[in-house]
């Protein structure tokens, strides 16, 4: 029998009862970059959807609205988990979990932007864990989505045919990531023969075929901190707190464990999501940081460099209540394909309708401009939640 502290370590999930606070602020770039999909509310329906931004023309735009699980009967539907990525230029994949009968169902619909192509639905059930799967971007490996059915088992969707297909994987409790090609997406895996080992890899998108990258002591994931890997898979990092001070650790094969620490015990430091720059040399990360005695939170960006550099913040918002100390995971980092422009949005700051003044002032979707420093940053305000709307 497998250990629980191992699967949970490989899993490196939240806590599920923080997910019903907040919604998902996940941004996702077009492959071509000239589009930003992200949640947010509708500003005149007030349902809350997708919405796409131009970003040559500024023009924001309301593409999906999950009005439409009520039409598919899908009233079980957890708003909070709605998840977009794209399958091309022209084309988004939007996810969110559960169903009429099954609360282990993973809703996806393929969107044609510009109404120049058929809307498709299909649902996948009886997957484990399945609100977990969606706290991080799902491996979409262009119109291929991959997804773990339960501890080896893994489907995979062609959204151009809406073919199905199952097949066992080596290792236990895998995890699969977008790799941002078509071809394959990575896994982790607890190893099979080693339930202490954790093995990272590529999964070939149409074979199934698992190359091993590199092998890892699980101890190394306490099951809470974000994971990332750099594009062709030779690093990873992850985060985790020692002795209550945070700390990045970076693997690379046949390397010891490079610890990069971030902060002392005197400051309450919240990593959200990780992603590592093109050329792997730097880590940025989300943060949520309350230093000790302070009653306010501020969230922002950390530049992480791997080479012996100082760690920088850009602090994005200052202020807050004490309640977003906990809210980092949420706040979820997406790097352009080129590497120059990060996307951070803060959706889930929308849903405070006892305090729309203050909502709307921090809701927007952030974009960083990595091309010199002082980063350049820009703010496309979103709207708020609309006042006796039902918001599940």
């Amino acid at each position: 029998m497998k250990s629980t502290t191992t699967q949970n370590s490989l899993l490196a999930a939240v806590a599920l009862a923080g997910l019903l606070v907040y919604v998902l602020a996940c941004s996702s770039f077009s492959p071509d970059d000239s589009q930003i999909a992200f949640p947010a509310f509708d500003a005149k329906t007030g349902d809350f959807g997708v919405t796409v931004l131009d970003r040559k023309s500024g023009r924001a735009e309301t593409v999906f609205s999950l009005s439409i699980a009520k039409r598919l009967h899908a009233v079980a539907y957890e708003t909070r988990l709605l998840r977009a990525q794209w399958i091309d230029d022209q084309r988004l994949a939007v996810f969110w979990p559960g169903g009429q009968h099954d609360d282990d169902a993973l809703n996806i619909v393929a969107v044609t932007l510009g109404g120049k192509g058929p809307v498709r639905y299909w649902q996948i059930q009886d997957l484990d864990k399945m609100d977990e799967k969606l706290v991080n971007p799902l491996a979409l490996a262009g119109s291929r989505l991959l997804v773990p059915v339960n501890s080896n088992l893994v489907a995979r969707l062609d959204l151009d045919t809406g073919r199905v297909e199952s097949r066992p994987c080596r290792g236990e409790t895998m995890m699969l990531y977008p790799s941002g090609r078509s071809d394959f997406v990575f896994y982790a895996a607890q190893s099979s023969n080693k339930e202490d080992q954790v093995e990272f890899g590529k999964l070939d998108a149409a074979t199934f075929a698992q190359t091993p990258l590199l092998k890892a002591d699980a101890s190394l994931f306490d099951g809470e901190g974000p994971l990332a890997l750099s594009r062709d898979g030779s690093q990873i990092a992850t985060a985790q707190k020692k002795g209550g001070a945070c700390q990045i650790v970076v693997l690379q094969p046949g390397q010891t464990p490079r610890i990069v620490p971030l902060a002392s015990g005197d400051e309450d430091l919240e990593l959200g999501s990780l992603c590592f720059s093109p050329r792997a040399d730097v880590v940025f990360a989300s943060f949520a940081s309350q230093p000790e005695g302070a009653t306010n939170v501020s969230l922002g960006l950390m530049e992480i460099p791997l080479k012996g550099n100082p760690v920088e913040r850009t602090v994005l918002l200052a202020g807050l209540a004490q309640s977003h100390k906990d809210s980092a995971r949420y706040l979820q980092l997406n790097s352009s394909h080129d590497g120059k422009t990060l996307a951070l949005c803060t959706t889930y700051l929308c849903i405070e309708p006892d305090d729309a003044k203050t909502a709307a002032a921090n809701c927007g979707l952030f974009l960083i401009d990595l091309a010199a420093k002082p980063y350049k940053i820009s703010k496309v305000a979103l709207p708020v939640m609309q006042p006796g709307k039902e918001f599940k």
